[in-house]
């Protein structure tokens, strides 16, 4: 009677706090957004801790800098081999995927999550690059060099180019903020059924001081006034956003028909 009476007590606490509390299997979040579930297993927790800072960090960041990279080059006129940074290279971005995709514990992975399933996360995250490019370097003035997959496009003026690299370096953070500290943290705690006291939507949005869009903005700032008219850091981070909550169902998918 004492430990239902104790129970019960914290249920009328978490209740009144606002604490919620869920489990293995359900979704993530009701709107879908981020998009997934809480994985079923100790193995499936372990292969999407694993996927998803792989994923964060290759191909996003890695095709980022290979970005940054390209843009600081050739507006200093200097030669940057864009491919080789991104494919072709031993330590290129599409190789360093492989490699980490052949160190992952094949057998603790949900069904859904299998060998075809994250062969096919690579391109999903390349395009949320080509589309951040696109934003970000968009001023097609013919005077301006065109990054060589035709997504983007380097001013000659460097201290444009300083400020749009410094947007792209921002995205390098918020892909972590969102990924490792929003989706793997809060899943985490589902899945162990620990008390989430801030919800996905604080984390990445609406908490004006600490969410990764607070932070993603205040880098904005700091970026300066020298970035193109046609760069707005608004849309920049809405289709960013929205491209990792929609590819974060990848991830974390369910085998439940």
């Amino acid at each position: 009677m004492q430990k239902l009476a104790v129970a019960a007590c914290a249920a009328v606490f978490l209740g009144l706090t606002g604490v919620a509390t869920a489990a293995p299997g359900d979704k993530l979040d009701p709107s879908d957004m981020p998009a997934g579930y809480a994985p079923p297993s100790q193995g499936g927790l372990s292969c999407t801790r694993y996927m998803n800072k792989r994923v964060t960090i290759m191909p996003l960041n890695c095709e980022l800098k290979c970005a940054t990279s390209f843009a600081s080059a050739a507006s200093r006129g200097l030669a940057f081999d864009y491919d080789y940074c991104r494919s072709t290279w031993t330590y290129s971005c599409e190789s360093q995927y492989q490699r980490a995709l052949e160190k992952l514990d094949q057998g603790t992975c949900m069904n859904c999550l299998d060998a075809t399933a994250r062969q096919g996360l690579y391109p999903l995250y390349r395009d949320v690059v080509n589309v951040a490019k696109d934003q970000i370097y968009c001023d097609n003035n013919p005077a301006n060099t065109p990054f060589p997959d035709g997504h983007g496009f380097v001013s000659q003026q460097r201290d444009v180019v300083k400020c749009q690299n410094k947007i792209t370096r921002s995205l390098e953070k918020a892909a972590k903020c969102l990924n490792l500290h929003c989706h793997q943290k809060t899943t985490e705690l589902m899945f162990w059924d620990k008390p989430i006291r801030t919800t996905f939507a604080e984390c990445e949005s609406t908490d004006v001081v600490k969410s990764c869009k607070a932070r993603f903005q205040q880098s904005v700032l700091k970026a300066g006034s020298s970035c193109p008219p046609c760069l707005d850091a608004n849309a920049i981070w809405t289709s960013f956003h929205t491209a990792l909550e929609a590819n974060n169902g990848e991830i974390y998918c369910s085998d439940a028909p």
